[in-house]
């Protein structure tokens, strides 16, 4: 498999893929079907939505690091140390 992520000095020259149509100005498009991946345990998940486009390899690779990287992420309010919930909560 192909890395998708590139590390470059400015300067490098490299041989890249071109960039998808997506990236072009104009052409933005939403990733309409999702998978649903628990980065939690069993009894107390926590769900993040992967693209569905994602081969399964790339779904266990993003998985595995979701899940190493879980504490950086917030699923609740209480979870949100430091911001007050005025600011945290939209109110319609």
């Amino acid at each position: 498999m192909e890395p998708s992520i590139y590390a470059v000095e400015k300067g490098d020259d490299l041989d890249l893929p071109p960039a998808p149509l997506e990236f072009e100005e104009g052409n933005a498009s939403l990733i309409k079907e999702t998978i649903d991946v628990n980065i939690g345990m069993e009894d107390e998940p926590r769900i993040l939505k992967l693209g569905s486009s994602l081969t399964p390899e790339e779904v266990e690779i993003h998985t595995r690091i979701l899940k190493e990287h879980q504490k950086e992420f917030t699923f609740n309010y209480k979870e949100m140390t430091g911001v007050a919930p005025h600011i945290a909560v939209h109110n319609l």
